[in-house]
């Protein structure tokens, strides 16, 4: 997709829900999980990155097909036509290139499966997942995202930014160890530990955070986006395509 592609896919995304802040339960929360992806695609194109939509077997498409609820990854031999598409962002001179997926379901080294509205996966690793025949995603994860579309009278159930921080410690449970120190002769010293790197997670919602769940998603690598009118705000998800981006900073 071309910068121009993006501007007119988030605008025309942001005229087709038609109302400022769209409630899950009127069916727009799909149209919201799209308009997202887009927005942070726009970013991205932005920061002269390439973005292409592609299908399951991983040549590009001219129909983006976003699916309907939580799934696993299509298999490399699905039917492109009717599996979910995702973007890869970057390659080449940028290096390895970065997926972005809607509503994949994610499995943790537990057996224990999770949905993540948006996520950005290490190409290599998505198209691993591919080839092998598809399925809960187990692999490295660059930034997680939850979107939460409701009807902006109420404020968010303060559950919802606990409920996303479980999810990351089950699929990263070294996000909750700061310091290793090993013991030698009675004495501890610091110690340098190969841990994986901690995805970034994101909570973006048409409505309104309390003060407690941003603190706690700041608190663990995490911020949040809230009271978004997707009429309008399509540049406050701008952070996330930089924690995206920082992937080829490492």
């Amino acid at each position: 997709m071309t910068f121009e592609d993006h501007v007119e896919a988030v605008e025309a995304a942001a005229r087709r829900m038609a109302m400022a802040a769209p409630d899950v339960a009127s069916g727009k929360g799909k149209a919201f999980e799209v308009w997202a992806l887009l927005s942070i695609a726009r970013h991205l194109s932005d920061a002269k990155l390439n973005v292409t939509a592609v299908g399951c077997d991983d040549m590009p498409v001219s129909k983006f097909i976003a699916r309907g609820g939580p799934g696993q990854m299509p298999s490399a031999g699905a039917n492109p036509a009717t599996s979910p598409s995702h973007l890869v962002v970057g390659g080449t001179s940028f290096g390895e290139a970065v997926e972005l997926h809607l509503g994949l379901q994610h499995v943790s080294q537990r057996d224990v499966s999770h949905e993540l509205d948006i996520s950005a996966l290490p190409r290599h690793s998505a198209r691993r997942c591919r080839v092998t025949g598809g399925g809960y995603y187990l692999g490295s994860l660059i930034v997680a995202v939850e979107l939460k579309g409701y009807n902006a009278k109420h404020k968010l159930d303060q559950g919802v930014a606990r409920a996303l921080l479980g999810t990351m410690i089950d699929l990263q449970p070294w996000r909750t160890i700061d310091h290793i120190y090993l013991n030698s002769g009675g004495e501890c010293h610091p110690a340098w530990s190969p841990l994986g790197r901690c995805a970034p997670m994101h909570l973006v919602t048409t409505t309104t955070l309390y003060d407690n769940s941003k603190t706690l998603l700041a608190t663990h690598s995490g911020c949040s986006v809230d009271n978004v009118s997707p009429k309008r705000d399509w540049k406050r998800l701008k952070r996330i395509a930089e924690d995206v981006r920082r992937y080829w900073d490492r």
